[in-house]
């Protein structure tokens, strides 16, 4: 009885063929063979060395941020030169019933600039140079959060084939109980 069990279970399974269980021979390469047949990856072999060189080439985030610096490189020239000079146009006593600004009584033309006190735009620029670094460190941060996120994938992937191949070697085991 517990025989007939033991078959029932491996033939339901599809650890034993049909065909197999009547002559009594179970090939036992047929299980070596299955495990071998879902061993193979697909795609070429992939290297966490080379998946970290990709994305610290080839990540969009990486890319704007070291874009950003570029553009921050340039605030500090700019700070330490003048602000642009502002020119201005003031009209009074313009006739509500009338369109024409010819027919208003003053005009006032004001050209103006900003002069900053002494060391201020010095100060302007050390915050630029300030905001520089905070930035590089920004792209840092970011490179390293995206090689955890890598590592992390990495480990994930190599966990999952594991128990993969443990899952198969557990099938072998389970036709070879099931042949006993």
């Amino acid at each position: 009885m517990r025989k007939n069990i033991v078959l029932a279970f491996a033939i339901l399974t599809g650890a034993i063929g049909g065909d197999s269980v009547v002559s009594g021979q179970v090939p036992r390469s047929a299980g070596a063979q299955h495990a071998q047949e879902y061993r193979n990856y697909e795609g070429p072999p992939v290297t966490l060395t080379a998946l970290l060189r990709e994305a610290a080439d080839k990540n969009p985030d990486l890319i704007v941020l070291r874009q950003q610096i570029d553009v921050m490189r340039q605030r500090p020239a700019q700070q330490r030169g003048l602000n642009p000079p502002m020119a201005e146009a003031q009209i009074w006593q313009w006739p509500i019933n009338s369109i024409n600004p010819a027919n208003t009584n003053m005009y006032m033309f004001m050209v103006s600039q900003e002069l900053p006190g002494r060391g201020k735009r010095d100060l302007r620029a050390a915050v630029a140079e300030k905001d520089i670094a905070l930035a590089e460190n920004d792209v840092t941060v970011r490179a390293r959060q995206i090689v955890n996120e890598i590592k992390q994938a990495y480990a994930t992937l190599f966990i999952a084939r594991k128990a993969i191949d443990v899952h198969l070697e557990s099938v072998d085991l389970l036709r070879q109980i099931a042949d006993v």
